[in-house]
């Protein structure tokens, strides 16, 4: 199953939080909210019970806060972007086996993160 929520550049369709229910999707295996500045707010932690997620982009959006360290114990996912939001903290190394891609770019991130085994990552 898949959840793609798209709102085109400079036109915010989606205001407010992402919900924590959305962690009773349990089926989602890709969940995409892209360019929507009116989403505020942090991750929930319930994305991280998402066992069938693969692909997870959050990206040019307005989160914040600290990503939660479920999201890295997920086994299946292989894609994450959670580029240019106002996200901060340190990320954990520990990642599933199946990470082909990780995109953290123009966040606030601190500390310094050591990738091995990842085919594509900025």
């Amino acid at each position: 199953q898949i959840l793609y929520l798209y709102s085109p550049i400079d036109n915010d369709v989606f205001q407010g939080t992402i919900p924590e229910e959305v962690g009773l999707l349990t089926s989602l295996e890709n969940l995409v909210i892209k360019n929507s500045m009116g989403l505020i707010g942090s991750i929930p932690s319930s994305l991280g019970i998402l066992s069938d997620l693969r692909q997870l982009a959050l990206f040019n959006n307005n989160l914040q806060g600290k990503v939660p360290t479920e999201l890295f114990s997920l086994e299946k996912l292989s894609y994450l972007n959670l580029a240019k939001n106002n996200l901060s903290g340190r990320i954990s190394l520990k990642f599933g086996d199946l990470m082909e891609k990780l995109v953290f770019d123009n966040n606030n991130f601190t500390g310094r993160l050591v990738l091995r085994d990842l085919k594509s990552w900025r």
